[in-house]
Order: C-alpha cells, then structure tokens, then sequence
C-alpha cells in the first residue's frame, strides 16, 4: 500500500516539474518574440493569465484525486469560489484585460496592480485561482452514509 502511494506521489511530482520547465519554456520563448516584435500579443496575454492557474489546478489535482474515491455526491463550497476565487481571478485576469480586450478603459485597480504587483502578484493570484477552483470541490456523504458510519465507528 505505502509503495502505490509513493508511487503515485512520485509520478504527481513529475508531472508538476514536466508542466512547469515546459511552461517556462514557452514564456521564453514568447518573451524572445516580444523582444523581437516590440509588441506582446494576445497568446502572449492567454498564456500569461493560463499557466499560473494550470500551476494552482496541478498544485491541488492529487487531493482531487483522493476526494474521488470517497462515496458521495459531488458538491461546490461557493462561499470559498466567491470570497477567494472570483477576487485572485479579477487579479489574474486585469494584465490580459488591460492589454488586449479593453485597451484604453481603466479597471478598478488595474494601475496599482499592473505596477505595483506586476507578473509577480498575477502569478500567485493565478496560482490560488487554479488551487481553490478545485480545493472547492468536495463530496458529501448521504445521510444513510453517515449513519452507517456513525454505527461502524
């Protein structure tokens, strides 16, 4: 039991380092055409605001992973979406929005975040948005569930 364990924790973190030197690699790689073109476009801002999220959704996968195996009905904590997620989207999302969707319109802290938080502040907030989309997911048992739980316990 603790080896299928190991293992599957062993194959998660290469997933992670694969998915991340991969995704470094194309940053590069659009950075090297930005510096070339003297303009970042749209795939540029797509993968900017996807990939710190695609981190956030590998980070929290194996937990998932572990949820699915229990007996239960699927359901949303959206309490957590709404007071954690929709906020560390808005912040994921204003560089993109800034930048190729509205250009020109000020968003409600978009200066402050383009320049005091920058790719950094994006990052992380992109990361949490991944994380908590599927942190929020969990499965309840049925009430016949836990009483036979109750009565085995």
């Amino acid at each position: 039991m603790q080896w299928k364990r190991f293992a599957f924790h062993f194959v998660y973190l290469v997933v992670i380092i694969l998915v991340v030197f991969q995704g470094l690699k194309f940053d590069d790689l659009l950075d090297q055409r930005a510096r070339e073109t003297m303009d970042r476009d749209t795939l540029y801002w797509i993968y900017f605001t996807l990939f710190p999220i695609l981190n956030g959704l590998l980070l929290k996968i194996g937990g998932l992973v572990i949820k699915a195996k229990r007996k239960g009905k699927w359901r949303i904590d959206w309490i957590k979406v709404i007071v954690i997620g929709i906020p560390m989207l808005y912040i994921t999302l204003i560089p993109m929005l800034s930048f190729t969707l509205f250009l020109g319109i000020n968003l409600p802290f978009s200066g402050y975040i383009m320049t005091i938080g920058g790719g950094k502040l994006t990052f992380i907030s992109g990361t949490i948005v991944g994380y908590v989309l599927l942190d929020s997911l969990y499965k309840e048992l049925i009430t016949t569930e836990i009483q036979e739980n109750h009565i085995t316990n």
